[in-house]
């Protein structure tokens, strides 16, 4: 697969179509006419680049989920450029991509001919991926499936489903499902949609400004979304596995929120000492999602047999947590404490935050660095009026297998809601008995004997899968599935006909033979197979090989 050349009608990181001042580090800011943000920050030394687009995870539909995971695996294969045969010039640092739910960034460290080598490689991959040979991309599959065996699950995870339902953030977890069955127009449309010029940020550090030909299409720049909540009865309570107790938050990001949180970590690990819980690993987590707002997150990990006192210790520690204003003493030592990133650090705070925002003027002044100055001016009363209102939206985490007591904070369960019935057509079970299917315009319902009604309406349903031997399976956003297997109803077949007629195209995802869960696989065991598997794809060489690029 031949690599299209650099067009001259393509983005120029050179052009200053709208530069801005810099900001109180020496940044200088600017625009290509095609929308690129470009951020510099002169430095001596090597020439530091890293590439961000504004695509990951929360932006995918579940028929969607892997799409922006491939893309970037595919795309990368063509920094791969034989740079030392080229001219001569010795081969330097190229970082993998760096995926995380709400963009995805390629970084490269050398000198800047090499540096700007791989950069255009990598916008000429993502132009070529309408080329892309059917094994280069059964290939990548492979590498994303085998190193999903890798990926460690996320103590919070459930919360986040139950918060989000399987959208968004709440289907991290779940498999890659358009992964399978992926395809060149698919890939193309996916990167003219996301991978383009004004829904990226160049963040260059290095003696001259980049003044590269970098071949990205034209788009729109994306601002990062604001969370989709469902709604909830909060606080609540999710069941989770043994020995793990979490609770999770949203807040406005700001120090105020962050000083909090630090608080009940503090509180934490005091309520796990006084139950002899020292040793407990404890997890603590502030991730931006969006919209202005960040997850709070801490999660204990005790063991099966302390697990009730973890959670009496994370209980008492929030009630004191929202009743016992963080001493002037402790806000200060937090505000000392706080990380005073170098120069290179602040310069990707900058452009992760341009990134996220969307818009065309850049940040007055880098994340951590407003962080600062908001800790100064902060006071212990304003931490407990926003602990307060983040524990409002607070979720627990409860050990499926440990009674959570009443009268705590955060240990209101959500009222389970009955599902009315829906209209539409009636089948009835092949072997007899009282259950009842019903297919219809409004969605999905089964009527089992046991007088359980597990239901998916067209309006929030998030995917419909389709298995093997004709069975749907509809997915509503809150995890529920319904199963539509047409050898279990009597004129089966017609029942799937007629829920095919009435499913939204966009959300149908056909599954491999064989494949049957939505959520991803248990890893546990699976370690050793995984890694062999990584090896066994590196040895194999698949495609046609590229060729090297010189000076």
């Amino acid at each position: 697969m031949p690599l299209p050349t650099a067009a001259p009608d393509r983005d120029h990181a050179g052009e200053r179509a709208g530069d801005h001042a810099g900001d109180q580090r020496g940044v200088q800011f600017g625009a290509t006419r095609r929308g690129l943000r470009v951020a510099w920050l002169p430095s001596p030394g090597p020439v530091r680049a890293r590439l961000a687009f504004r695509v990951g995870t929360a932006d995918e539909r579940l028929p969607e989920r892997g799409l922006t995971h491939l893309v970037t695996h595919l795309a990368h294969r063509f920094t791969e450029v034989d740079l030392e045969g080229g001219g001569g010039r010795p081969s330097q640092v190229w970082h993998g991509p760096c995926a995380s739910p709400l963009e995805v960034a390629f970084t490269a460290v050398g000198d800047e001919d090499d540096v700007r080598d791989r950069l255009v490689a990598l916008c000429e991959g993502l132009a070529s991926l309408a080329e892309v040979l059917p094994e280069e991309v059964a290939h990548e599959a492979g590498r994303l499936d085998a190193e999903a065996d890798l990926r460690p699950v996320s103590s919070w995870e459930a919360l986040r489903t139950a918060r989000h339902g399987l959208r968004g953030w709440g289907q991290l977890t779940t498999g890659e499902l358009a992964v399978p069955s992926a395809d060149a127009a698919a890939l193309t449309r996916w990167v003219e949609r996301w991978f383009t010029a004004a829904n990226a940020v160049l963040a260059v550090s290095g003696p001259q400004p980049p003044a590269w030909v970098l071949p990205l299409l034209s788009g729109e720049a994306v601002p990062a979304p604001a969370p989709v909540v469902l709604p909830l009865q909060l606080p609540a309570r999710v069941e989770g596995p043994s020995g793990a107790v979490a609770v999770t938050a949203l807040a406005d990001d700001g120090a105020a929120a962050r000083a909090g949180w630090w608080w009940l970590h503090h509180l934490a690990l005091e309520e796990l000492r006084v139950r002899g819980l020292a040793a407990a690993d404890v997890e603590v987590e502030v991730t931006a999602v969006g919209g202005g707002l960040v997850e709070l997150a801490l999660a204990v990990h005790a063991g099966a047999d302390p697990a009730q006192d973890a959670l009496h210790a994370v209980q008492d520690a929030t009630a004191r947590a929202c009743s016992e204003a963080l001493p002037l003493a402790e806000l200060t030592r937090w505000a000392s404490d706080l990380p005073v990133p170098d120069p290179v650090a602040e310069l990707d705070d900058l452009a992760r935050a341009w990134l996220l925002h969307g818009g065309v003027e850049p940040p007055a002044a880098a994340p951590r660095e407003s962080l600062r100055e908001q800790a100064r001016a902060l006071r212990p009363a304003d931490v407990l009026t926003a602990l307060r209102s983040a524990l409002g939206t607070g979720l627990l985490l409860v050990p499926h297998d440990v009674t959570a007591p009443a009268g705590l904070p955060l240990a209101v369960p959500a009222a389970p809601t009955a599902s009315a019935a829906l209209p539409g057509g009636t089948w009835v079970g092949a072997r007899g008995g009282s259950a009842r299917l019903v297919v219809g315009e409004v969605g999905v319902q089964v009527h089992h004997e046991d007088g359980s009604t597990p239901t998916a309406r067209w309006e929030t349903a998030v995917a419909v899968l389709h298995r093997g031997g004709g069975t749907r399976v509809v997915v509503d956003v809150t995890g529920a599935e319904v199963e539509v297997d047409p050898a279990v109803w009597v004129d089966g077949p017609a029942a799937v006909e007629v829920l095919d007629a009435h499913a939204p195209a966009g959300l149908v995802v056909p599954l491999p033979a064989g494949a049957a869960a939505l959520e991803e696989p248990a890893r546990a065991g699976r370690r050793d197979r995984a890694l062999a598997s990584l090896r066994a794809l590196a040895t194999v060489r698949v495609g046609r090989p590229r060729a090297g690029r010189g000076a």
